[in-house]
Parts: structure tokens; sequence; C-alpha cells
């Protein structure tokens, strides 16, 4: 295979036909995998460890260098360089200033919208944060886990679990889910992965994990020296061994007959042999590849079928009788691979007519809140994945449809469609969030409301100053100076767009759009520049609004959509004055 410098493929993964017939149950299965062992190569190139954020080849050296000759990479840089050649942007803001002054009506507090959420919340939504600091609740915000404990002193056992900041890492989905599970206390150490940390991780960590990759985790026995735990599986073997310490008895999710042992490491504990690793390289192959993409297409569907036959086999939903560690190896991957080849190639893997067993797998985990809460989105995967694998995911011919309903949100102001021709997609597998939407907007409120002034600060990077050197993925960027001249703005209509989510009725949408729509007349009144400033820094948050880092996909298509509208009644403003100007122009000559 020739790899260019600049366009190299991560994976270099050499695996035959899979060679298995669809119609045998598991037994048959584990004699025809002798002699597909016979066929599959072990030649694998691993640029950033066992393919995203597990193993590491020093320290992610090779991955980074690949990273750094990407062409996505080096158009990431220049604009970094020319963002710090500009400086920060130049906002008149005095127009807008005397608007908000003149009347209290003209602004509304964080605290009004405060208790306008109150309002609106259910008993168990008051008592979320409460719920979160005590460690009650699984959710991607919480630091610590104690079940039913009053505290970690209490618990005989208990994990400092090492995971990377923004969710993206499916080794430590793995682990995260498994902690949930067997109800096995925890403390999160949030980590940032190298992709988009733009720096070296932290000398206390590396210390621990001196690879530098995650997941890692310390098991803290009373009474013992601390157990550290460097690689994800064997993570995953000793949380299972160990007890929860409470009345409810949770059984090992690993099988105990010799029989399903045997079937186990055919599924996913026989390294790149097992189902799981071929269906993973197959996927990189398709996801990755250039060249003969009918034929990537081709393995990575009979790959698929293998898998549907395989899960056939059961009488359950899941991969053995009974939910197992098999599930949690797989679905970090699966859900990975339904997401980007949906963005990228028009792919849809949940299709019921021909792999009917996976959709009913991907139904029967969704209801687990184990692995819900650790779900992401595709808008998310689709701009996570090429950072982390060091390699260009390649886009097909018809997939254009799909990419932009995906997108729809998502996109600068100036590039999204009007709202009529808008494609009005959602995301498979969020039934339960789909069915209650003012739920989602409440939730998509109160992750603003709680950290308001952070989030300000976040977005008025926009019309500061970018980092440098730019970080691999496409929309971090930590080492980013804020504009403080922005905040007032950024502040002003983020308080407009949680107003819209808290709108009751049409009328109340209607009066708080009112509000915001006088707002953006007074700042056009600062000249176009000024108001592209404040689009952009509206538009930096929605891009990186992460799932489920920040909240659930449905809440984040709530606040999406809101910030757009804000950010499209804007634009308008900004075209108004536009053509009030060239009016004023053509009069004069």
């Amino acid at each position: 295979m020739r790899i260019s410098s600049c366009q190299c493929t991560l994976f270099m993964i050499l695996s035959a036909a899979s060679g298995f017939s669809l119609s045998t149950g598991p037994l048959m299965i584990l004699r025809q995998q002798r002699h597909h062992r016979q066929l599959v190569s072990n030649s694998q190139l691993n640029l950033d460890g066992e393919g995203m954020a597990g193993r590491t080849f020093n320290k992610h050296l090779l991955g980074d260098i690949i990273r750094a000759l990407q062409p996505s990479y080096l158009s990431q840089l220049q604009k970094s360089v020319a963002g710090n050649l500009k400086g920060m942007q130049t906002l008149d803001l005095g127009p807008f200033l005397s608007y908000q002054g003149q009347s209290t009506a003209n602004c509304v507090t964080w605290e009004e919208l405060a208790n306008t959420l109150r309002q609106q919340q259910t008993s168990q939504e008051k008592n979320f944060r409460s719920n979160l600091g005590q460690g009650l609740i699984h959710s991607p915000l919480a630091t610590h886990r104690k079940f039913n404990r009053s505290s970690f002193d209490d618990a005989a056992v208990f994990v400092s679990f090492f995971r990377d900041s923004a969710a993206w890492c499916p080794y430590c989905q793995k682990v995260y889910m498994t902690l949930e599970e067997k109800q096995i206390p925890y403390k999160v150490v949030k980590v940032d992965m190298n992709s988009y940390a733009g720096t070296s991780k932290p000398g206390d960590f590396l210390q621990i994990q001196p690879s530098g990759s995650l997941p890692c985790a310390i098991i803290h026995r009373e009474g013992t020296k601390d157990q550290v735990i460097q690689q994800s599986d064997d993570i995953l073997v000793a949380i299972d061994a160990l007890e929860n310490n409470s009345n409810i008895k949770i059984s090992s999710l690993y099988p105990k007959s010799e029989t399903e042992k045997e079937y186990m490491k055919f599924l996913c504990d026989d390294g790149r042999n097992s189902l799981e690793r071929r269906l993973y390289a197959e996927w990189l192959w398709y996801l990755t590849g250039k060249r003969r993409p009918d034929e990537y297409r081709q393995r990575f569907e009979t790959i698929l079928d293998e898998v549907d036959s395989t899960l056939s086999s059961n009488p359950g939903s899941f991969f053995l009788k009974d939910f197992s560690m098999a599930d949690i190896k797989f679905i970090p991957f699966v859900e990975r691979q339904a997401a980007s080849l949906l963005y990228y190639k028009g792919f849809n893997l949940r299709n019921t007519s021909r792999w009917p067993h996976i959709v009913k797998w991907l139904e029967a985990m969704e209801k687990r809140t184990s692995y819900l809460m650790t779900k992401s989105d595709v808008y998310t995967h689709s701009r996570a994945l090429p950072a982390q694998l060091s390699a260009g995911c390649e886009f097909y011919e018809g997939c254009e449809e799909m990419r932009d309903a995906v997108d729809s949100y998502c996109l600068p102001t100036r590039a999204t469609s009007t709202p009529e021709s808008r494609t009005a997609w959602r995301e498979p597998g969020w039934d339960h969030y789909h069915n209650n939407i003012q739920a989602s907007k409440r939730e998509a409120a109160e992750r603003i409301i709680f950290n308001h002034d952070n989030i300000c600060k976040f977005a008025a990077r926009a019309s500061g100053i970018p980092g440098f050197p730019a970080a691999a993925a496409q929309l971090a960027d930590p080492k980013a100076q804020p504009n403080e001249d922005a905040l007032v703005v950024v502040d002003s209509f983020l308080k407009c767009t949680i107003g819209l989510l808290l709108a009751r009725n049409d009328a109340q949408k209607k009066e708080r759009m009112h509000l915001a729509t006088e707002s953006g007349r007074a700042l056009s009144k600062g000249g176009e520049e000024t108001v592209q400033a404040t689009i952009d820094c509206l538009d930096y948050l929605r891009q990186r609004i992460g799932v489920p880092r920040d909240m659930s996909y449905p809440a984040a298509q709530s606040l999406r959509e809101a910030l757009l509208v804000i950010s499209k009644m804007l634009m308008q403003s900004k075209l108004e004055l536009r053509e009030n100007q060239e009016k004023l122009n053509s009069n004069i000559s």
C-alpha cells in the first residue's frame, strides 16, 4: 500500500474474508473460528495506540507526527497563525450598551431565568445538582459515585477512574459502564486526550501512567496497598472481581461455564482474531479507505452479517444469554461505527431488514442507564474521530443528504439553511428523550444557567486570539484567549437563547424574540463587524456542544436550534444595516 506523507491511513490491517456460515450456532461458530484464524494476518500498525485512546506508543508520538502532516491540521495551523497576527477583534458596543441602560425591561437576569426554570422543573430535576454533588446519580458531569454509601470511608473498596475530559474515548466508556453495572464506588479524574489537549498530560498522571494512555484506574482496598491498573481490559477484569459491599449482589459480567468462556473468547477476548476486533478493523478500512470504496463497504457488510448471525443464535437480545461483558466491549465501537458511517458514507447500520438482530441489540442497550448516560451523538463523533484516528475520514458520494441533516444546526450561521428548508431529522436511539422535548429544553437551560459565566468566556474566544500551536481536533482550542469586550453581548444573547428555550407558548416566544430583535438592532448600530463578531461567538459555542460531556443529544439539539435562531436574527439585523447603508449611499450619490 502506498501512503503519502500528508494523507496516510491510520491503520494497515491485513485480514481475509470471514469464512463463517451465517446460519450456525455458537458451537459451530467456534469450530469454524479455528479455520478462520489461519486466514487472519497479524500485521497491524497502531499509530495512536489501540486505535484511539488505548495503549500508546511513546506517549502518542507517532500519532502526533501523523496528525501534524494532515492537510486539515496544516489548515488549522495556518488559521491559528493568522488569528494571532490579527489580534483581538474590536467591537463598538456604545449603541448596544446605551440601549441596555435605557430600561431594565430590555434585559433579563440570570437569576430571573433560574427562577423561571425552577417553576417548570420536576422534583427530580430540581434535585439534580444536589444528587450530583452527593454522588447519587450517573451523569457525565459526575466527579464521583457512592451509590448507597454515605461516604467513601464507608466503602471497603473504591476506584479512582482516570478518563478523558471530553467523553470521546471508547476504552474509557467500557470502564465507565462496568463501574455502573457493578455498582462499585468510584471517583472520576478527568485527563485531556492528546488530540484536543494542545499540551502534555499532567505530570502527576504520568507518574501513575507513564505511557499517558487512557483509561487508567487505581483500586483502593481497605488495609491493602493501592493497585494501579493501566490497560482497559485489565481494569474490566479487576472491577468485575470486586464486591460492591452492599446488600445488592451483582453477578459477574463474565461467563462461568467453559463453553461460554470459549465463546466469549471468540466474541471479544482473542485479540485481533475476535469478532469484535475484526469488525473494528473492517470499519476502519471502510471509514478511512479511499482507493476501493465498493470493496471496503462489501467487506464491512459481510462482517456485519456475521455479527447479526451471531446475535441471532441466542434467544435474548444480547451476545450471551444475559447482558455481559461482551456487550460492554462491543457497544462503544458499534456506536462509533454507526455514527461515523452514517455521516461520512450515508450508510445505515440500523437497517432492520438486513441486520435486525443488531438493531434489536442496540435498542436493548439503549434501555440500560449505564450505556445511555455515556452515549454520544453523530455530530460529536463526526468531529471527534478524525483527530483520534490520526487519519482522514473519507466522504463518499451519496452521503450529502444525511451529512446536511446531521450538520443542520451546527454549521456557521452564514452557511445554514432557512428553517423551512432545514431537514427535520431526529437521530435514532433517543426515543425516551424525543418523547419529552420540554424536559430536554429544561436540561439544556439548566446546564447553561448553572455555568453561564464560564460559558460566556468560552464563547468569547471566537472574537479573541486563537491558541498556538493548534490542537489536532478541529474544534478544540484550549489555549485560546477570550475577548473580554465581547462578554457583555455574549451574555445578553445567551440569556435571550435560554429565554426561548423556557418559553411555554407561542405568545411568550414572540415576546422574547421581539426583545432579542430590538437588542440586535441596537447592536447593529455599532457596525457590521460588531454584529459578525457576536454571531461568531454564538456559533463557536453552538458548534462545540458535546454529547454526552455537556448534555444529552436531544438537549443539545434544542440548545443548538435556539442559538441558531438568535444568530439568524442577528444576521438579519446585519443585512438590514447593510441595505440601509447602501440606500443612504445611493441617495447621496
